[in-house]
C-alpha cells in the first residue's frame, strides 16, 4: 500500500544550503524503472560505507538526467566514475512521499498542484528527492521521501 501524501495540502516552505556530493547520473530514460535501476547500482557501488539515513539524494533534472549521490563527508577518497553533484542554495517546497518509488511522480504533481494553489512559482531547477531510509533494510511500505521543489514566491 502506498501513501500518495493523503493531504497534499502538508507541504512546507524552507530555504536550504547548498549541498555537494559524488555520485552516478543516467540520461534519457528517467521513468522510475530506470531510476530505480540507477539507485540499486549506487546502492551497490557504495555498499562498504554506513550511510545515515536522510542522507543520500537524487536530482530529477528538466533536460531528462537523473543523478543520485551521497554529501562530501561519506566519501573520504575519490571513487572511480563518480561525477560531482550539487543541489544550489534555494527556497523549495518540500513534501513527504511515503511508499514505493515507483509511485514518485504522483505525489511530485500533487506538490506541484499544491505549490500553484498556494500562489507560488516553480523555479526550473531540478526535482530533489531526499531518501529518508535505506531501501535495503526498509519495507516498500515504510519507505520515505523527501520531494524538494525550487519555488519563488510572487509578491
Amino acid at each position: 500500500m502506498n501513501k500518495i501524501l493523503e493531504n497534499p495540502m502538508q507541504i512546507q516552505i524552507i530555504k536550504k544550503d547548498p549541498i555537494e556530493g559524488s555520485g552516478i547520473s543516467t540520461y534519457g530514460d528517467t521513468t522510475p524503472e530506470k531510476v530505480g535501476l540507477l539507485r540499486g547500482q549506487f546502492l551497490k557501488l557504495i555498499g562498504h560505507l554506513q550511510i545515515l539515513d536522510g542522507d543520500c539524494y537524487g536530482v530529477l533534472s528538466p533536460n531528462d538526467s537523473y543523478k543520485t549521490f551521497l554529501p562530501k563527508k561519506y566519501l573520504y577518497s575519490n571513487i572511480e566514475n563518480f561525477t560531482t553533484i550539487q543541489i544550489k542554495s534555494n527556497l523549495y517546497a518540500i513534501g513527504i512521499h511515503e511508499g514505493s518509488y515507483r509511485n514518485l511522480p504522483q505525489s511530485q504533481e500533487k506538490i506541484l498542484k499544491n505549490i500553484k494553489e498556494k500562489g507560488l512559482e516553480k523555479t526550473d531547477d531540478p526535482i530533489v528527492h531526499r531518501f529518508m531510509n535505506d531501501p535495503r533494510k526498509t519495507t516498500v511500505q515504510e519507505l520515505r521521501t523527501e520531494i524538494w521543489i525550487g519555488i519563488i514566491q510572487k509578491n
